[in-house]
């Protein structure tokens, strides 16, 4: 692939992740409400402990999604605040690393994903392979899997 045609499978790329984003943001909430009316339901209702039990059962999986909330809130917040790095020299938050049959781009956890028809891993820098990747430059090697792999560019 030619420089064009990675700076714009990376924005590809970061619309993907941002839409991934905002999906585990509605899913969570959608969770939590669910969690919050379950808690006050009458159906839970009956006597004594069973009906304390079962609203704090209700609460604390509403808290539990609440997390899942705000850990994707900080996530959409990285994306929307992410500068692109011209001519990246090193591997870095936002960098787009262009591998033998594989695109990693360091940014959050979101994982394994298939954009415009390639595997990309998006990982972020405190994950295993993200401290292997940071740092290096286009040209060098690293193993991933038991595999030998060799950044080809950085975008």
């Amino acid at each position: 692939m030619n420089e064009q045609e990675l700076q714009a499978l990376k924005t590809q790329i970061l619309e993907a992740c941002v839409h991934k984003v905002q999906e585990r943001m509605e899913e969570a909430l959608a969770a939590m409400n669910r969690a919050a009316d379950a808690a006050l339901s009458e159906e839970k209702s009956s006597a004594g402990d069973k009906y304390e039990t079962g609203r704090a059962m209700g609460y604390l999986e509403r808290e539990r999604y609440a997390g899942v909330l705000q850990q994707a809130r900080k996530e959409l917040s990285f994306y929307q605040q992410l500068k692109p790095v011209s001519d990246p020299q090193r591997v870095e938050p936002g960098v787009l690393v262009a591998a033998e049959n594989l695109f990693i781009l360091l940014a959050t956890g979101i994982g394994k994903m298939d954009v415009a028809c390639h595997t990309v891993l998006v990982v972020s820098a405190a994950s295993p392979l993200g401290q292997k990747l940071r740092g290096l430059q286009a040209g060098a090697g690293f193993m991933l899997n038991d595999r030998s792999i060799r950044i080809l560019s950085l975008v």
